[in-house]
């Protein structure tokens, strides 16, 4: 079973250097044959199709083009003669030393071959980062407003069943001169209780929960509890966007690191 490992940093250099350095991370544990390090300097040379879209990217510099990128990699990772490709976000870091989070990323795979994608559902509802005009014009019910929406940082898939749900994905992306996407605002008020759009995971998750999509709790994000309840799950989501390593073990040796990271940026600034 061959699976190949995408990441994304772009814009500084330090998001370029995580990209680096979580590819760097996923070769050494030998689980993946092979990995792609993407950043905005080279995405079109890994997802051409993108370049369709590229005066809006440029036009659109948060996300590059609010990540519409993401479901363009994916799909061409997915047209790349994999079986499996596992996405995490620069900022995340792997956590795949022993033996039981190797598991729990085999079970991502085996989840992913089943039902074309492994999603993870994080505790905030639908309804407060979905802008009105997207769950309208895809079609959520109340009752799937009041759902969790799903995470967009890691996801895994099965690369022969996932493109017809990357193909709806980049297809309701690009709707409306990308206004589902976007951050212009909805013809109509936004619910109460909305909060803010999260563009590429908002349309993701509208159409997992049209699709009727199984989606686990989140495995990524163990906020102070990173090596109790995160020591059993592959992927963090620490936001560590640095090209340094990050210390996989002992809370007192990242409380040490953050400090050291801290000063680096102090001594950056005054000189």
């Amino acid at each position: 079973m061959k699976t190949l490992f995408v990441t994304f940093g772009g814009g500084e250099k330090r998001y370029r250097a995580a990209a680096r350095r979580i590819a760097r991370q996923a070769s050494d544990t030998g689980l993946f044959c092979d990995t792609w390090a993407v950043t905005d300097l080279d995405m079109y040379n890994f997802a051409p199709r993108l370049g369709e879209h590229r005066p809006f990217i440029e036009r659109s510099p948060h996300g590059y083009g609010y990540w519409l990128w993401k479901p363009y990699l994916l799909d061409a990772a997915c047209n790349a003669g994999f079986d499996h490709v596992v996405y995490a976000d620069a900022g995340c870091v792997l956590n795949l030393s022993s033996r039981t989070p190797r598991s729990r990323l085999q079970d991502y795979l085996e989840l992913a071959t089943e039902h074309g994608i492994t999603l993870m559902a994080l505790q905030h509802p639908e309804r407060q980062y979905t802008k009105r005009d997207t769950w309208e014009c895809i079609g959520l019910t109340d009752e799937q407003l009041d759902q969790p929406q799903c995470v967009g940082g890691v996801l895994t898939l099965r690369a022969d069943r996932a493109p017809d749900l990357l193909r709806e994905w980049i297809r309701w992306c690009t709707t409306d001169n990308y206004h589902l996407l976007d951050d212009s605002p909805s013809a109509s008020p936004e619910l109460p209780e909305f909060v803010a759009h999260r563009h590429d995971q908002t349309i993701l998750s509208c159409i997992a929960k049209r699709s009727e999509l199984p989606v686990i709790a989140d495995e990524t994000y163990f906020d102070g509890a990173w090596d109790t309840d995160g020591a059993t799950k592959p992927i963090w989501a620490v936001r560590h966007r640095w090209g340094t390593s990050w210390p996989i073990r002992g809370a007192a040796r990242r409380l040490r690191y953050r400090r050291e990271v801290k000063e680096w940026k102090r001594s950056k600034t005054a000189s």
